[in-house]
């Protein structure tokens, strides 16, 4: 019997769609935005308290999730994604850094809650194929948005293109509404079963695979859009960036059914040669064409990644402590991009790629003794672990 789409994870994709069409294009442009007034770090900045609060509210959303469920998880943390971008409007400093935090407190309820829904709906051999299902309709809002918006604002400036696009991201809110809601959460993801996540060095090790993930993530969306912005123009961000979304549409489903098929361990190998190889060529980087080139590379990887990160959450947790496993792994991932974009804010030049190859490098070494086991042997070793 082949695979039937599932009506809740469309819906669900749909919602992120919405939102990530107004967050997910406006971004792209934050460090350019703030740039363009004279005060560039201010946007690096902001983005480091979204992701810092981000990985630091993960605990916290993990023992929300399991007592009022991840439908209720994820409505409340999208209202902050049309919040922050009506606060880009008004300019202030502080109201920008307080809407930068609450934005990021509103992720980990967001995209904890993602996780923990899309888990629960699928059967274990449809994880991939559900996962990039939602990536591929999530992503084609961002496709569009991202594009339009460098037009926009070469025409209309920032201001009206930015309130557009915080009224379309409410649009994504309100479909959160027609979700089923669920009731399975016989959890007991408290605080207890969170410390010993982190206490696991089979977790903290395994771990080290978002830390990879997000070496381009900080990138494309840190030095990589003042760079083509300062060698291309403003309208090109819009053209390159959206090919970070462009790629999950046309590949998200293929790579998550592969995955299904073939496992995750090749899709965690391809990681690790598309990012290094994507580091070493924007290191090289001497002409226009190569940035293009790293750039298109870049959302490969990311979007490889992207994919593979609920069905791994899934095949190494059971519904005891999805959560737990999942808001370590968060963790991981915000403050792994917080510290890359400090790095990205301190150093503007090639240096970067440098330390990331070597970050990479370091993290491969941590994880490869793990590769002798199966998935299925280290859930369960997982399973005694946190119980």
């Amino acid at each position: 019997m082949g695979f039937k789409a599932n009506k809740n994870v469309i819906i669900l994709s749909l919602a992120f769609l919405f939102i990530f069409l107004g967050f997910g294009s406006v971004q792209q442009y934050v460090t350019v935005f703030f740039s363009d007034m004279g005060k560039a770090n201010v946007g690096f900045w902001s983005l480091i308290l979204i992701y810092g609060f981000f990985g630091l509210f993960n605990p916290m959303a993990a023992t929300f999730i399991p007592k009022y469920g991840a439908k209720v998880s994820m409505i409340v943390g999208s209202i902050f994604y049309s919040l922050y971008i009506f606060a880009l409007l008004n300019k202030s400093i502080l109201i920008v850094y307080v809407s930068s935090a609450l934005l990021g407190i509103g992720a980990s309820l967001l995209w904890m809650g993602q996780n923990s829904y899309i888990i629960r709906m699928s059967d274990r051999k449809d994880y991939g194929k559900n996962s990039g299902m939602f990536f591929n309709l999530n992503s084609i809002g961002p496709v569009i948005g991202v594009i339009l918006l460098g037009y926009l604002i070469k025409e209309y400036s920032f201001n009206i293109p930015f309130l557009v696009y915080a009224i379309l991201s409410l649009i994504g809110f309100f479909l959160l509404f027609k979700l089923k809601k669920l009731k399975d959460y016989k959890s007991e993801n408290k605080f207890k079963l969170i410390k010993k996540a982190i206490k696991s060095k089979l977790l903290l090790s395994f771990s080290t695979i978002w830390i990879v993930v997000n070496l381009l993530f900080a990138l494309s969306i840190g030095m990589i859009p003042i760079e083509i912005k300062n060698r291309l123009g403003i309208e090109y961000i819009g053209l390159l960036a959206s090919a970070v979304f462009l790629i999950p549409v046309i590949f998200s489903y293929f790579f998550g059914n592969l995955s299904d098929k073939i496992g995750r361990k090749p899709m965690i190998v391809s990681i690790y040669i598309i990012t290094l190889l994507t580091l070493i060529l924007l290191y090289v980087n001497k002409s226009n064409l190569v940035l293009i080139f790293g750039a298109i590379l870049l959302s490969l990887g990311h979007s490889v990644t992207r994919i593979i990160n609920s069905p791994l959450i899934g095949d190494l947790s059971n519904k005891k402590n999805l959560e737990s496993l999942a808001a370590l792994f968060w963790v991981v991932q915000d403050l792994s991009i917080v510290i890359f974009l400090m790095l990205n804010s301190f150093i503007k030049t090639n240096l970067i790629y440098l330390i990331f190859i070597a970050i990479l490098v370091i993290c491969l070494l941590i994880i490869l003794p793990l590769f002798k086991y199966s998935l299925e042997e280290l859930r369960l070793k997982i399973s005694k672990e946190i119980k």
